[in-house]
């Protein structure tokens, strides 16, 4: 998708530092637009506009099947550890 304005170009790089595009988007979407200094500071109204709408899930990080396996050993040992009386 092509920026329209020199605003969108620094949001979309600023969007994917903050995880919430995908890596290598913004830098795809520059390929495909006019060279940064030749686009207008910002669109007009009425411009189209990138939806953002993500969800928590959509952002949430991943975590492998053994990670999560590993994470539960340890809080069920905690547990344990706690229920007898040793954890402080």
């Amino acid at each position: 998708m092509p920026m329209a304005s020199q605003a969108m170009w620094r949001w979309a790089f600023a969007a994917e530092q903050r995880g919430e595009l995908a890596p290598g988007t913004a830098a795809r979407w520059a390929a495909q637009s006019e060279p940064f200094a030749a686009l207008p500071a910002h669109t007009t109204a009425g411009a189209e506009i990138l939806p953002v709408a993500t969800t928590a899930r959509e952002r949430a990080p991943r975590i492998s099947a053994p990670a999560f396996a590993g994470i539960t050993a340890v809080v069920l040992a905690l547990l344990v550890l706690a229920a007898k009386g040793h954890a402080r």
